[in-house]
């Protein structure tokens, strides 16, 4: 058999099949090229092909394979398609993981922590680009508001842009930190010991979001020439202190 198919390739190559030599199981031991030429010689013959006038062409020996080549043609093509989409399934899922699960957490604890730190570590990551472009917008816009908090400048909380409104900053880490921290299936056992990071990493989010907040008090009183009393004074020097920390340098 092997020999026979050998002989057939070498047959395809210098002039053409020897359809005499060959069956229908032979087909099945054909690659996806091999078959492409197999049926373009039979539908469209060369000139040196005594079956290339075209009142000849049904009288082609290798007709009678043809359905058997067609079919295999489009069973290699609908494999491989199905392969690609598994690819690609697979890489999707992989991709979502580092969206969810434990490595998610990482992502979200470092990034609450210290802007920089998650930053640095979501570009380390494969596939997680988007993400940490995302960390760095966001920020961009937390590092704007705390250069008008310095200044005394009161315009991101009254005539800026509504998209680089602290509230919406606020409203955007906090809908990226969710998704990160989202734990569908916290009900499995392996999944429980993540229930408390999540906490955690909650709680370090709403310090961060009343750190935010405290920007605007901590802008009005110096903008003023005013000093809030009792303990809030040192309350906003430290959420001032807390944001700056978390900006970090670029």
């Amino acid at each position: 058999m092997k020999l026979l198919l050998e002989n057939w390739r070498k047959f395809l190559v210098e002039q053409h099949t020897d359809w005499t030599a060959i069956t229908e199981d032979d087909l099945y031991d054909l690659d996806y090229d091999e078959l492409i030429e197999m049926r373009d010689e039979i539908e469209n013959p060369k000139r040196s092909s005594p079956y290339s006038r075209p009142n000849l062409r049904s009288l082609h020996p290798g007709r009678r394979f043809l359905p058997t080549i067609n079919a295999r043609i489009e069973a290699i093509e609908e494999s491989e398609a199905e392969a690609e989409a598994e690819a690609e399934v697979a890489e999707a899922a992989r991709i979502e993981d580092i969206y969810s699960g434990e490595f998610a957490m990482k992502l979200a604890k470092a990034y609450m922590g210290s802007a920089s730190m998650g930053i640095e570590l979501a570009a380390m990551v494969p596939d997680a680009e988007g993400l940490a472009e995302e960390f760095k917008k966001l920020r961009g816009l937390v590092q704007d508001v705390l250069g008008h908090a310095e200044r005394s400048d009161m315009a991101p909380w009254t005539k800026w842009d509504w998209n680089k409104h602290p509230n919406t900053i606020i409203s955007s880490v906090g809908a990226l930190i969710n998704q990160l921290v989202d734990l569908p299936a916290e009900n499995r056992r392996d999944m429980n010991d993540l229930v408390d990071e999540r906490k955690e990493i909650l709680s370090m989010y709403y310090r961060w979001l009343e750190s935010i907040r405290d920007l605007e008090n901590y802008t009005f009183y110096r903008l003023h020439g005013r000093q809030p009393r009792g303990t809030v004074q040192q309350k906003l020097a430290d959420s001032y202190s807390f944001i700056k920390d978390w900006v970090g340098e670029d």
